[in-house]
Parts: C-alpha cells; structure tokens; sequence
C-alpha cells in the first residue's frame, strides 16, 4: 500500500443514481452558471466537491464566479462550518494579448462579440452577485469575496488551508496566477477543479507547466460522463 496517497480516491460510478438534493440545487442555480448549458458538467462538479468536503477539512476557493451559480452549489454541498472564498473582477476576462500562448481561439473568442457563447466577456454584476451568495445558509462572515483581477486579489487569500479549489481562469496568466499563489494551500488529498483544462489552450498549458515547475506526482483525473478536470493533490 502506497501510504503516500489519500485513501479517499475519487472514482465515481458512471451509473451512479443522483442524489435527489443534486437536481434541486441544478434546478436552483442553473440560470447563474454557464456550465449548466450542460447538466452533466454541472452535476459531475458536484459529485467532485461532495466527495472531497466530505473528506478533507478546509476553505472552499473558487476563482471565476460569474454570476454564483456553481458558488451557490458549493455552498450548498459544503455545508455551513466552513468559510468560502470567492474571486472575480466581475468586469469579465481579460484581454488576450499572446494567442501563441492562449490560442487563436482564445483571441476568435474575444473578437466574436455577437456570439451566444461571449456573455458580454463573461462579465457579471457584483452586487447581484453579493445578494444571491448572502441568501444561502451560510454565515456571513464566513463569505469572502474578493473584487478585482486575480493578479492583485488572489495573493490576499488569508483562509488557511483549502479543501477544494475550483478554478475558471480560462487564460494561461490568470490560471497560473491562481495556482501559484493558492495550490500551496491545498490541503494533502484535496481537489482542484479546473474547468477550462482542454477547452483552452492557456489553461492547458498553465496547468501542465505548474505542475511540472512544482516537480508534482498528482495526476489529472477526468469524470466519467462529461470530462470535468481535477487534480487529486498528492504532494
């Protein structure tokens, strides 16, 4: 036995049965989540962040909120003794300046501002934000959020160690930014979720070249159904 390794290893059943409380809360949130334009993204993130609360003590940290829907969800699952950190610049992402980096789709993205898929750069507004987030059965103040653009925010983190951190970055800086100031604190055996790994080359590339700067043995796990990215932390 490799005593090395968490024993909560994260291999759901690709027939499971959802819990009845899962579909509420989709139903709840879905209109604030743009993963929920596909239900099983949605519903695999949750499976993730149930299995790894109900195992590993910690903050839950998520960078790219939008409008909460997925915050929301997180919450919900994680239960009211334990605090959440949320990180946005609520302006939207931004500007992609290295498509050698980021990817010509990454810059198609930006310049295709009529597109259904755009969401006004994935903008959201604050005080809507606040105002769903502080409705859930969570404490106040143990509800932080953090404005502004993940260089200047995410170094301010103060919550101690992190059970599961959940990353919507998109671009290779933003990614980057994120887990080099906050997968430290990732507690051994704790999850990252990272939305956008293979729909973004910047996102790709960041992931794979932390973990390789970091000299890690963590490997990067799929779900069954919708392929959502996760990193089980082994070191």
């Amino acid at each position: 036995m490799d005593h090395n390794r968490p024993q909560h290893r994260f291999r759901p059943d690709i027939n499971l049965s959802l819990p009845a409380h899962y579909q509420d809360i989709f139903e709840h949130y879905k209109d604030y989540s743009m993963i929920a334009n596909d239900p099983r993204v949605f519903y695999e993130n949750m499976m993730i962040i149930d299995h790894f609360t109900s195992h590993v003590q910690g903050a839950i940290v998520e960078c790219g909120t939008w409008r909460g829907g997925m915050a929301c969800a997180m919450m919900a699952l994680g239960g009211a003794d334990r605090s959440y950190h949320f990180f946005d610049s609520f302006e939207g992402l931004p500007e992609v300046t290295d498509p050698g980096i980021d990817g010509e789709s990454a810059l198609q993205y930006q310049v295709e501002t009529d597109s259904p898929f755009y969401y006004n750069n994935c903008s959201a507004d604050y005080d809507e934000f606040i105002d769903l987030i502080h409705k859930q059965k969570v404490p106040v103040n143990q509800i932080s959020v953090y404005k502004g653009w993940f260089n200047n925010t995410v170094k301010t983190y103060t919550g101690g160690a992190i059970s599961v951190l959940r990353l919507d970055g998109d671009w290779y800086e933003s990614t980057m930014t994120c887990l080099e100031a906050l997968y430290p604190l990732v507690s051994f055996g704790g999850a990252v979720i990272i939305d956008d790994y293979e729909a973004w080359d910047g996102c790709t590339r960041a992931v794979h070249d932390y973990l390789s700067r970091i000299s890690s043995r963590s490997r990067i796990d799929r779900t069954p159904l919708s392929h959502v990215a996760f990193i089980q932390k082994l070191d």
